[in-house]
Order: C-alpha cells, then structure tokens, then sequence
C-alpha cells in the first residue's frame, strides 16, 4: 500500500471525462514552483522559446498539467515520466491505471482532458480573423463543410470555420496517430448553434459512431472542443488555482 501522503487525491469513473483549466499567467513565484517539476528535456524544450513569454508559458502549462496528473496517480509532479506517440502524443510511461489525458493551449488559456481507460483530445483555438481562411478551408474541410462555409455570412463563417477546426484537432489529437495529415478526411457538425458531432471518418460513419464530440466553454473569442472514444459521457469541470 501506498504510503498516505502519496494516495491519489481524486478517482475519476470510466464514464467520466475531466475537464481542467487554467491561466498560463502565474506570478513569479508560482512559475518558479511549476517550473521545478520539469524534468531537464522540458527545461530545455522551454529554454529553446525566443519569448520570454513563451518559455513561461510552456513551463507553466508543463508544470500544471504534471500537478493534475499527480492528483489522480498519487506521483510526486517532478517524479512523472512521459512517453510519446508517433505524432508527438504524450502518454505516461507507467500507467497501469490506463489514464488518458491530452492538452491545449492558445495564447494564455490552458485546457487538460483527463479521462480512464479511452482516449481523448481536446483542442482551444483563438477565434482571429485569417486572411486565408478560405484557403485553409479548402485544403483542410470537407466538399459538405465548405459548402456550408460558403452559405454563411462572414461573421457566422469564421465561428463556424473554429468550430469546424477545433473538433477535427480534437479527433486527430485522441487518435494520436494515423490520420494527422488528412484533416479532410475527418467530416464534423460545423454550422452556429449546430449540436457538436462526428459524421464520418475516411468516409465511414460506422468509425465515426465509435466517438463523441462536444462543445467546450471557453473564454470570449476562442473556441474549444472535446473528442472521447465512446458515448454517455459525463463532463466534470475543474478550475486550476
């Protein structure tokens, strides 16, 4: 048994999905406690950032998420080892708990998924216009999706257009590997006020069924998606002090 100081301080259900946020903008001395749990190729990864601000950030969003994950595991933060899937997709190298997590981040707002035995991503873009937006849609969207784009108004269209792009990170972010180049091939719900879905993947809806997507709160201006292996899922919202 576990001695008690390293008991896992929250367990989290098979139906559930966790949802964690946080400002990357921390005082000094809260940065410097994050950053001490970085192991030295994350401080390095954080040294090789030009902005000072950045290099904050990837230490503070580093350093919180390994304060989550300690809470479910019972690991001391700085004792936490990750490994890495074939597109870069973090994992915990000893997980027999078989806990699934992913990350975003844009500009200072984190989000952390933290769910049990499925897979899960999740995406938080800035809602900006892009003057190649059209662009980036026709190389990355759908026939039907860019068809619906091109029905909308401009205002309508670059809200959809974000909702489009945060649920297709979503699903290449949970699968971790094997479709990150064909954004295209992931087909979603994308129109203003349209419920949040998966239609199909390289064309199959059969595949597509096998997942769930939602709608994220998230501050004015930004946009974020969750995307979970399965149905019935239960969202639990957590704010990092």
């Amino acid at each position: 048994m576990k001695p008690a100081e390293q008991i896992a301080e929250i367990a989290i259900q098979p139906g559930e999905v966790h949802i964690w946020r946080a400002s990357l903008d921390v005082r000094a001395d809260r940065l410097t406690v994050l950053a001490s749990t970085l192991t030295e190729e994350e401080q390095a990864r954080a040294a090789r950032y030009i902005q000072e601000i950045n290099r904050a950030w990837f230490s503070a969003g580093r350093g919180f998420l390994r304060e989550v994950l300690s809470r479910y595991t019972g690991i001391a933060a700085s004792d936490l080892r990750f490994r890495y899937g074939t597109q870069g997709k973090p994992e915990l190298s000893s997980n027999e708990g078989r806990l699934q997590f992913n990350v975003s981040h844009s500009d200072q707002h984190l989000m952390i998924a933290v769910a049990q035995g499925r897979q899960v991503g999740i995406d938080v873009e800035h809602i900006r216009s892009l003057t190649d937006m059209n662009m980036i849609a026709a190389r990355f969207f759908s026939a039907r999706e860019n068809s619906i784009l091109r029905d909308l108004l401009p205002p309508q269209r670059m809200i959809a257009f974000y909702h489009a792009w945060t649920r297709k990170e979503a699903i290449l972010k949970a699968y971790g590997e094997g479709i990150s180049e064909v954004l295209d091939s992931v087909e979603v719900t994308l129109a203003p006020g349209e419920y949040a879905a998966l239609l199909s993947i390289r064309g199959s809806t059969e595949e597509a069924a096998r997942w769930s997507l939602a709608s994220l709160e998230a501050p004015p201006k930004f946009a974020a998606a969750l995307a979970i292996e399965g149905a019935d899922v239960h969202i639990i919202d957590h704010t990092i002090a």
